[in-house]
């Protein structure tokens, strides 16, 4: 799981390559389509994970896995364009770069502790989504409960025009909306506890509420400086995997004391403090 961690950066650093291809008035777009890619790709893995499991075992889907990240490689190898580098600087200069921008970037910051909460919000419901499904009210499979990722996908591809909002200069106030949609979507995966319908519900307004979120975040942190784009979002992703992480932690936490309502609970008073936190710091984000 570490060498995992470690490896698998590929997709963030084609986030902010996408962003260098593009020109201004269409970037948010282009990044909309790259992000909504990977989440949707998170999701993806979750039905077909769990749909090879039950049909082949887990050391088959590693094994898929091992083999497309064969072919990606080439593919990348082969048809991504050569731009020419930005700076001379040694990479441990720009390593060390990365604080100075947080520190002195008080937008960064601000977009980064909002992509944290998401994030961790993100890994909350998911993990103990797992939680609920194969509990005694349910009892799905492993792969009926893999087969969830379908609605999330819903959600996911919903919210890719969260990138063509940001072109048209919407993005601040798009935020504040995509966090009331994902208190209602907490509220909505609460009656889920005993009602399927309501939890898909939750599922697909959850998912368009934080990958919007995430779609915003990212191409607002992008707009704040060309030639440090890679490193701005060096910062703005270590956030996020540091909200992941902590999400799915939190997430077998509240389970043991106090089920699928402490989950929601928990979620929406996140969510409701970030969209408190967004209305404060609106005025900075505006300049």
């Amino acid at each position: 799981m570490v060498l995992v961690g470690v490896t698998t950066v590929s997709g963030q650093i084609l986030t902010p390559f996408a962003g260098d291809l593009t020109d201004d008035g269409s970037r948010g777009r282009v990044l909309g389509i790259v992000v909504s890619g990977l989440l949707t790709g998170i999701l993806a893995a979750r039905i077909l994970g769990g749909l090879i499991a039950g049909v082949a075992g887990w050391r088959t889907v590693f094994a898929l896995a091992a083999g497309l990240m064969v072919v990606l490689a080439a593919l990348l190898w082969r048809l991504a364009p050569t731009l020419p580098p930005k700076t001379s600087s040694r990479y441990g200069a720009l390593l060390r770069s990365v604080a100075t921008l947080v520190r002195h970037e008080s937008r960064l910051r601000i977009l980064m502790a909002l992509g944290m909460v998401s994030m961790a919000t993100f890994t909350l419901f998911w993990t103990a989504l797992t939680f609920l499904l194969s509990d005694r009210h349910y009892h799905y499979s492993t792969t009926i409960i893999g087969l969830f990722g379908l609605a999330g996908l819903v959600g996911t591809l919903a919210a890719q025009g969260a990138g063509r909002l940001h072109d048209r200069g919407w993005s601040n106030g798009a935020t504040g909306v995509s966090w009331v949609i994902t208190i209602l979507a907490w509220l909505f995966s609460q009656f889920g506890q005993v009602s399927l319908g309501w939890l898909l519900a939750g599922v697909v307004v959850f998912d368009v509420g934080t990958q919007a979120q995430r779609i915003l975040n990212q191409t607002r942190a992008f707009a704040l400086s060309a030639e440090a784009r890679s490193r701005i979002n060096t910062a703005y992703v270590a956030g996020n995997f540091v909200g992941a992480a902590l999400g799915s932690l939190a997430a077998s936490l509240l389970w043991s004391l106090g089920g699928w309502t402490a989950v929601t609970v928990t979620g929406g008073g996140l969510s409701l403090l970030a969209l408190a936190f967004w209305a404060l710091t609106l005025p900075r984000m505006r300049e």
